[in-house]
Order: C-alpha cells, then sequence, then structure tokens
C-alpha cells in the first residue's frame, strides 16, 4: 500500500518527504551537537580564566621564593645584599598588585578574594619586617607565605575547573607549570 501512495505523488512531493524525513535527525543532531559545544566553550572559558588567575599566582610565588633567597642571605650577613632584597621586594609588590587586579575582576567568582587580600596584609607586614629579621624568621614567615599561595592556587584550580580537565595532557601540563615548576625554583 505505502508504494501505491508513493506512486500517486509527484516527485516534488515525494523529495519533500525525504526531506521532512530527514529534518527530525538533522535537528536533534544539531541540538546535541551544539549543547555538547556549548559545553566545552563554557569549561574552556572558566579554564581560560583560571589559567590567568593561575599566571598571576604563580609569578608572586616566583618573586617570593627569590625574595625569599635573597633575604635569607641579606639576615645570614651578606650586608651586600641589602640593595637586592629591596629590589626583589618591589617585584613582588609589582607581582601582588597585579595578582589584586586579577582578583578584583576574578576573585568573587572563586571565592578567593578574602583570601587575597590577607595574602597582600600578611606580605606587606612581612616585607616591612624582612630587613630586621633573623634568617629562620624570614624563613618562616616565607614558608607561610608560600602556604597561603599554595592554598589559594588550589581554590582556583578547583574553582575553575582546571584541576579536573577531563584531557590527560592538560591535566598533565597545568600540573607541571602550577605546581613542580614552583617547586623546582625553589631548590
Amino acid at each position: 500500500m505505502n508504494k501505491l501512495a508513493l506512486n500517486r505523488l509527484n516527485l516534488w512531493q515525494k523529495l519533500g518527504c525525504i526531506v521532512a524525513a530527514m529534518f527530525v535527525p538533522t535537528v536533534l543532531v544539531g541540538f546535541f551537537y551544539f549543547t555538547a559545544m556549548g559545553g566545552e566553550l563554557s569549561q574552556t572559558r572558566s579554564e581560560l580564566q583560571g589559567v590567568r588567575f593561575l599566571q598571576a599566582i604563580g609569578a608572586v610565588e616566583s618573586h617570593l621564593l627569590t625574595h625569599g633567597a635573597r633575604a635569607y642571605v641579606f639576615a645570614s650577613g651578606d650586608k651586600t645584599r641589602h640593595d637586592a632584597v629591596v629590589a626583589m621586594q618591589r617585584d613582588v609588590d609589582g607581582a601582588m598588585s597585579s595578582l589584586g587586579n586579577v582578583s578584583a575582576e576574578l576573585g568573587d567568582l572563586y571565592g578567593v578574594s578574602d583570601d587575597v587580600a590577607a595574602l597582600r596584609s600578611q606580605w606587606s607586614a612581612e616585607a616591612a619586617a624582612t630587613l630586621g629579621q633573623l634568617p629562620l624568621q624570614i624563613a618562616d614567615a616565607n614558608d607561610a607565605l608560600l602556604e597561603r599561595l599554595n592554598q589559594l592556587s588550589a581554590a582556583v584550580a578547583t574553582g575553575s575547573r582546571t584541576a579536573s580537565d577531563p584531557d590527560q595532557t592538560t591535566r598533565t601540563l597545568l600540573a607541571i607549570g602550577s605546581d613542580y615548576t614552583p617547586a623546582a625554583l625553589a631548590r
């Protein structure tokens, strides 16, 4: 019976039936594709914002590690390092300022605005006291700052979903860039 019904239709009607039959699957495939792409774009946007925040944290960490080493040498008796310590404090201040700018934009998104403000306050107190501290005090203060930075980094990585990227290569590169590189610089 279907064959008889199709024989009665004109060619343009037959083509219309074919187009109508293919329209539903095409719409469904398009819907699922765009939904999946929307999710991936959202993940990518979140990761890019997180990486921007992590870069600012990494810059502070790098400068802070260098500052700690120079201040430790200064406090250990090498008074010729005074200018190097002061110059590195300015570099840390600049990195902290950049971190503050990124935090002003993205800190509420990850719930770390207060943590960044506390870190900056802790750094200000440490910077003011550095030249008069003993080597052990400098090391302890620097370790406390680095621990706070690590906690901040973990919070941002989790919030931006960079810590749980579905792609193993991306996850590995992020771990190398944010975890292992600063640790290697500290040695």
